[in-house]
């Protein structure tokens, strides 16, 4: 997928299947754009059974470009958005999620566009859950820190050049839940350059997250192990340790929000999340 400098600055991936509630949410939050003064378009991916609701929510003058496809999975479908796209640089919003702030995301397109080696920018998320802001994750400096362990990089505040997808190859659909945090070992591994900062660009309701975290730990074990062997070995070390105390937290935090006063528990740990734990925002 070679870059494009004939298309529009932005191209935003939207992928999205018998959810226009989630889609409506997206679409009403990129208004916000109308007139912001950034040349972009808009991918949707949808079946062609629901397309004709996905574009009666959408208005006249919106810069749509429209994908009909039979149900592919979450990352053949965003590489599908990604090979339709014209644009210099690319964002994954998937239909329920939102755009945070027109005047923050010009900030961060400004950040990218001005570190020509960086092929990607990544910034913060607003955690939600039914529409509800839980707490701002805010990603660490280097990017490394954000990948031993576990997978702390939300796709919704990450701005991707197309040089990420033509250099170090699009996302792996073999990996089900973490096909974007073996995409971001990859280009790691083979020496791309990531910029990281603190522009709130997304918000992720996370109401219909996968609670199979047994699943996705196994996913993130099999990607360490392709990638890091070819990392410095203080990394691997590192992983080595912070992997099960990444596994063992989120096991504990499962396990005490099944408990009878896991409310109680749960507001606790979302104001500790919202003052120390990863939100500096």
């Amino acid at each position: 997928m070679p870059p494009n400098p004939a298309g529009p600055r932005l191209s935003i991936v939207t992928i999205t299947y018998r959810d226009p509630a989630g889609f409506r949410r997206t679409v009403d939050s990129l208004r916000q754009l109308e007139g912001a003064g950034i040349d972009w378009e808009h991918v949707v991916v949808e079946s062609p059974s629901d397309a004709p609701s996905v574009k009666a929510i959408l208005p006249p003058s919106w810069p749509l470009r429209f994908v009909s496809s039979p149900p592919l999975g979450t990352y053949r479908a965003q590489n599908l958005g990604l090979e339709t796209s014209c644009g210099r640089v690319i964002w994954f919003l998937n239909g329920g999620d939102e755009l945070a702030g027109a005047a923050a995301l010009k900030r961060a397109l400004v950040k990218i566009e001005s570190h020509p080696v960086a092929v990607a920018y990544c910034g913060a998320v607003d955690l939600m859950r039914d529409g509800r802001f839980l707490y701002r994750q805010v990603p660490r400096d280097p990017v490394w820190k954000n990948l031993l362990g576990k997978n702390a990089l939300c796709h919704q505040g990450v701005l991707y050049r197309r040089e990420a997808f033509s250099r170090f190859g699009e996302y792996d659909p073999e990996y089900r839940i973490g096909a974007d945090y073996e995409h971001h070992f990859r280009i790691l591994a083979k020496g791309g350059e990531f910029l990281v900062g603190e522009e709130d660009i997304g918000r992720f309701d996370m109401s219909g997250a996968s609670s199979n975290y047994r699943a996705a730990f196994r996913e993130f074990r099999a990607i360490q192990k392709k990638h890091l062997p070819q990392l410095p070995i203080v990394l691997r070390l590192l992983n080595s340790i912070y992997f099960p105390y990444c596994y063992s937290q989120v096991a504990t935090l499962k396990f005490l929000g099944a408990l009878p006063f896991s409310g109680f528990l749960r507001a606790i740990w979302i104001r500790w999340k919202r003052g120390f734990g990863g939100s500096r925002g």
